[in-house]
């Protein structure tokens, strides 16, 4: 395989609908939030039909539903580790349905005054309701990967993302449709929401086996190992560990901001599009209600197209190249709308006025493009925080992490809800409308550093021994061009004999070592991807984004070995690896005494070996300097040869002095001390099959 290989393809939404488990679980998450959304907005209706300003009684019902969630996540997510998911989800369902149908009894009068002196036991059934859905969304996150394979759990997780996406934007507009509807009503809404509960209950109970084991038993007990039953203490300890991880994991920390930071701007921009429909564009009560559901329609299109793509993308494309543009995307699209007016029609005349209005409206269809992109950017960024989530967190943590994730998300709830609740004014909404964009453009820098921090969790831990996909691949061309240019003007760079180094089939590119820019400078000497060998803790921690645009190769410090088979790998694919056998920066720029591990590396990966002298790196940046100095440098490809793979360790350890004794020559110095086992060859006496390779 070259080093320019195909990316194999992602996972689509067709393979993961093909398996039996994830429908169950997909369309028993949609029906449940379709249920909760269809019977708050039953008992909203309700309310409006009683009370003449029903504002109050809607925002009492909205915190009823929010507020349990907000106090009960922290403890909710031990009990979802330690208890079997599978009888949790179709548990909350069951004993929802017939909760849900009490509200039969008390709407049974909701248009009569007498209902005004109960509806508070309506308020009291709601946050009874709430507090029995809190396990649902850890329990359902948690148990992603028990019904998908971890190829698919990304674009996976997005699809389940979106269930709650389309409950709010679906929910709430069909849940007022069918209340406000003399012939259905608020009380012919609930059975709907009762019905879709039932079949929550079925898609959970057909759930796998694999979603009943405890998360707290994975990778600490054996399957078949019985469980103890969890206790109170049990589940405290549990908490209280869950809060740790939490905190100590700063990717996981990034994550929750990222979704809080969503849910602000969601909950934020939904009361301010109906303000700005009536205040800004000023646009009559039937139009105002058709750009409505334009505008949440386009935004739900945006949505599902942003989760999608980011989730079937996830596992090839960095956090960094996702999580900061979502939010260009989003603050972009906010300052577009929030930023157009339309002309207030009012004291106009007949004629101007219907001209006015229809230039309004107009101007209203324009911003539904601009609706699309703001849905695109939040669906990029909440398609991704799951399937992060996912990749970053330990199993035995699954329930307690995506507890705090919703403790966080509820309250990014209820603060917009609660700012609006205390002062609903026009001038409020004006100076939200003007500040939220601006802050959010602001917040991409620090969305690129939070990424930064998700991007190092979760593709640091991979082997890093993959063919470099297409990111990388272009993160490593843009990079060679950045050093190529820098070392074209400030240091002169330039490369003598590069059509010797072979266009394809694996090579090796073994270099001089008098500065620490040399990798980046035999890098330009060719067109071809180099990678190098370096320690996996550096690849490990916060550089190594960077790292890995430079297509480097992690190994483990535990020996030479592990760096042999990792390049003996990348070789095989037919890739180029550039060392040097030197093994370490030389202290006065003289050659010192090579290494044949270098060599032995070729000849077991049938690679070509290609020596290379760097001349003038010693002069512009030698070992002890800090700033570079504008010196001239020459790359110098010598004469290419290739190792027989049957080549004893005597003649691979004469290969490696002939590699030096060529970059000596370019270089014009004297010719390093030959290698050990070189030099015992000479006196005639036996090999050290102990001496170092």
């Amino acid at each position: 395989m070259s080093d320019s290989a195909n990316e194999r393809p992602g996972p689509s939404p067709r393979t993961v609908f093909a398996q039996g488990a994830f429908l169950c679980l997909f369309f028993g998450s949609l029906a449940g939030t379709l249920g909760d959304r269809l019977y708050q907005m039953a008992s909203i209706g309700a309310v409006q039909l009683v009370f003449e300003d029903a504002s109050k009684q809607i925002a009492l019902i909205t915190m009823a539903g929010v507020v349990p969630q907000f106090f009960l996540y922290p403890l909710i997510g031990s009990l979802v580790d330690n208890v079997d998911r599978r009888r949790l989800l179709w548990a909350i369902f069951l004993t929802k349905a017939p909760l849900v149908l009490l509200f039969i009894a008390m709407l049974a009068n909701s248009d009569s005054p007498q209902f005004k002196d109960y509806w508070h036991v309506v308020l009291a059934l709601v946050f009874v309701l709430s507090v029995v859905t809190v396990p649902f969304g850890p329990a359902r996150a948690s148990a992603i990967p028990d019904v998908v394979e971890e190829a698919q759990q990304g674009i996976s997780a997005s699809l389940i993302a979106t269930t709650g996406l389309v409950s709010i934007l679906g929910g709430t507009t069909l849940g007022s449709y069918l209340a406000a509807r003399p012939d259905i009503g608020p009380m012919r809404t609930i059975p709907v929401a009762a019905a879709l509960f039932v079949v929550a209950v079925v898609c959970f109970r057909s759930l796998p086996a694999t979603v009943s084991l405890r998360n707290t038993q994975r990778k600490t007990q054996e399957d078949t190992q019985p469980a103890s039953k969890p206790t109170a203490g049990i589940l405290l300890r549990d908490t209280w560990d869950g809060m740790g991880y939490c905190l100590r994991n700063r990717a996981v920390l990034a994550l929750v901001v990222f979704e809080a930071c969503f849910w602000v701007c969601a909950v934020a921009y939904y009361v301010l599009h109906e303000w700005h429909a009536a205040s800004r564009l000023h646009l009559a009560d039937r139009e105002k209600v058709i750009h409505f559901g334009l505008g949440l329609g386009c935004a739900g299109v945006g949505l599902f197209v942003g989760a999608l793509t980011v989730g079937k993308f996830c596992r090839q494309l960095s956090p960094l190249i996702t999580y900061m543009p979502s939010f260009l995307l989003i603050g972009g699209a906010m300052k577009a709308i929030l930023t157009t007016s339309g002309q207030d029609t009012a004291g106009l005349d007949g004629a101007l006025q219907e001209t006015t209005a229809a230039a309004n409206v107009s101007l209203a269809r324009g911003l539904l493009p601009w609706l699309f992109v703001l849905g695109l950017g939040g669906g990029t960024l909440l398609g991704r925080i799951d399937a992060d989530m996912l990749a970053i967190v330990e199993e035995r943590m699954r329930g307690r992490v995506f507890a705090l994730k919703g403790f966080f998300f509820t309250a990014a709830l209820l603060g917009p809800l609660m700012l609006f609740a205390l002062d609903d004014s026009e001038a409020v909404r004006d100076a939200i409308a003007r500040m939220l964009p601006t802050v959010l453009l602001l917040a991409a820098i620090g969305a690129f550093i939070l990424s930064w921090l998700v991007d190092c969790a979760i593709f640091s831990q991979r082997s890093g021994l993959e063919p470099p996909g297409l990111a990388e691949r272009i993160a490593y061309r843009f990079g060679r061009l950045c050093s190529w240019l820098i070392s074209k003007l400030y240091f002169r760079y330039t490369v003598v004999g590069a059509d010797k180094i072979p266009k394809s089939g694996p090579v090796l590119l073994a270099a001089n070592h008098a500065s620490f820019l040399d990798p980046f400078w035999l890098g330009c000497c060719t067109h071809r991807i180099v990678r190098y060998i370096m320690h996996s803790s550096y690849y490990r921690g916060i550089g190594h984004p960077f790292f890995r645009a430079l297509a480097t190769i992690p190994v483990d410090a535990s020996g030479t070995l592990g760096a042999l088979r990792a390049g003996k790998q990348v070789l095989e694919q037919g890739g180029v690896v550039g060392m040097f056998p030197e093994g370490h920066v030389s202290d006065d720029g003289q050659l010192q005494e090579p290494k044949s591990g270098a060599l032995f590396l070729a000849q077991r990966g049938g690679a070509t070996v290609v020596p290379v002298a760097i001349k003038g790196n010693t002069a512009a940046f030698p070992r002890w300097y800090k700033v570079p100095r504008p010196r001239k440098i020459t790359i110098i490809v010598t004469e290419p040869f290739t190792i027989p793979k049957d080549a004893s360790r005597e003649e691979v350890a004469a290969a490696t002095d002939r590699v030096m004794e060529q970059i000596a020559q370019a270089l014009e110095m004297p010719p390093p001390p030959k290698t050990k086992v070189e030099r015992k060859r000479e006196r005639g006496e036996a090999p050290d099959r102990n001496a170092e390779t």
